[in-house]
């Protein structure tokens, strides 16, 4: 069954923690991080728990100065393939911590604590879901085989540096779409240039070799990794001294691919090499990244009468949404007819069927769709947001208040959501729910001092009642002992 096809989501589906992010015009000052050294070089001298917890503080700090993607169908399919490959790789502590940026180049990256980051451009080379999760298998690798601690501790006492120039190094990179963020990188972490790439030559072989048994166990074709190493450096000609972050991080060379190649002819022809779900994230991307609805038409109708199969499905499927952002609305209907006809039980191509009723002025239509939707998966994540933001559309900000309220409690860890329900709070006058709304969307964007601030404003509106007051202390005792335990300012 498909990922995006009407089920109900499994426990196991929910056994990962995982990040998603949402582009602001307002930007949280990052913590200043003051981080310990990690101990010896198997990475093992620290508990699972304060590794994870140093990632987070990490992510934090680097969350607050990116752009990131708040697109719930793009989230809700990298976080279930990055947990699908989880589970095949040899990764003892399994929870990810995963942040997608805004940036139509390839990059990814894994740190410490389960951190891994992707950039939605990774969709605009990657030709096909195995291509794609032959790079996510090697960044799992790096974290099964503790890559970065082993980094920190050949640079011994160098901890705080590394740190602080990982976060800059990546930021620039996310944000400059240049090589400067990896050239930041580099002058922190190389205290020896010719060692340093010597070791990260090491580490690649080591996660190509890994990252490849991770795909097989997860049922993937191995044979995408040398055709996405093949797909990477035909890119790189055109790019000159410019090349994607992620060759400039992970270098490509002849034998690597070669060996690639070797290692994958070793195992059983067959595994999965596409699947809808793939090619439908992979055309939302691209229409984010299109100059406006009419290049998108024109684009996915010129792809829709080459293509077949799933692809075909896809271009229809990104037709049919480009169609409604250019208020084509019967063209759209027609567009995104036979999808539905095909696949009724599609969770995209039904929400691309509710933007398109909500888009026409019929809410009452699209938000009766979405109520069935629902009951057939209460917990679904692009479901839910859609019914919460076609809610607020339709002035019932309480019900939306309700979803956003219950979104929380499922994914406490998304700035996100918290962004959402504070901003529903102020609207329904609960101004110390905006409060304390707002003190964990802060948390989560890498400003602790201006969370607990807020904090503070709520404990003011609460005085007098006694459960909402050692809530709140309570929360802020949380903080400062989280601070504690990571030596954060």
């Amino acid at each position: 069954m498909h990922r995006f096809s009407l089920k109900k989501i499994t426990a196991a589906s929910t056994c990962i923690t995982l990040l998603a992010c949402l582009s602001l015009d307002v930007r949280a000052q990052p913590i200043d991080l003051n981080l310990p050294t990690l101990g010896g070089a198997s990475g093992t001298m620290l508990s699972d728990d304060y590794k994870y917890e140093l990632g987070h503080a990490w992510l934090m700090a680097y969350r607050a100065q990116v752009p990131t993607v708040d697109d719930p169908i793009i989230f809700d399919y990298l976080e279930h393939l990055t947990y699908r490959l989880a589970q095949h790789s040899q990764l003892s502590d399994r929870r990810i911590q995963l942040i997608v940026v805004s940036n139509p180049t390839l990059n990814a990256f894994a740190l410490t604590g389960g951190v891994v980051g992707v950039q939605d451009g990774i969709f605009l080379s990657a030709k096909n879901e195995a291509q794609l999760a032959s790079i996510l298998s090697h960044e799992l690798a790096h974290l099964s085989q503790h890559h970065f601690e082993r980094g920190i501790e050949s640079q011994k006492n160098a901890t705080i540096p590394t740190m602080a120039g990982l976060l800059a190094g990546l930021v620039l990179a996310a944000t400059t779409g240049s090589d400067a963020g990896i050239a930041a990188m580099a002058a922190t972490q190389a205290a020896s240039i010719q060692n340093q790439l010597r070791f990260s030559r090491q580490n690649e072989q080591e996660a190509d070799r890994i990252g490849m048994k991770t795909m097989v166990g997860a049922g993937l074709d191995p044979r995408q990794s040398s055709r996405m190493f093949e797909e990477m450096q035909r890119a790189s000609r055109y790019y000159g001294s410019h090349m994607p972050e992620f060759l400039l991080t992970h270098p490509l060379t002849e034998s690597r691919i070669a060996d690639a190649k070797m290692r994958a002819d070793r195992y059983p022809k067959g595994g999965e090499v596409n699947s809808l779900d793939y090619a439908i994230v992979q055309a939302r991307v691209k229409i984010r990244y299109e100059k406006n609805p009419q290049t998108a038409i024109k684009n996915f109708q010129a792809a829709l009468e080459s293509s077949k199969g799933t692809m075909q499905q896809a271009n229809r499927y990104g037709l049919a949404i480009a169609q409604t952002d250019a208020g084509l609305y019967s063209q759209a209907e027609q567009t995104l007819q036979p999808l539905l006809d095909q696949h009724p039980n599609n969770i995209p191509f039904q929400l691309a069927k509710t933007k398109l009723l909500s888009a026409r002025g019929q809410t009452a239509k699209a938000k009766s769709l979405l109520e069935d939707l629902l009951k057939t998966n209460p917990d679904n994540y692009p479901l839910m947001q859609s019914y919460a933001k076609l809610l607020q559309k339709t002035k019932d900000i309480k019900g939306a208040r309700a979803i956003w309220l219950k979104l929380s409690e499922l994914r406490p860890n998304q700035p996100s959501i918290w962004f959402q329900l504070a901003e529903v709070d102020g609207l329904v006058g609960d101004i110390k729910s905006v409060h304390t709304a707002r003190a964990e969307y802060f948390l989560l964007s890498g400003n602790p001092e201006a969370a607990v601030r807020h904090l503070h404003y709520a404990l003011k509106l609460v005085e007098g009642d006694y459960l909402q007051t050692e809530i709140i202390q309570q929360r802020l005792r949380d903080i400062e002992a989280w601070k504690q335990r990571l030596k954060l300012k």
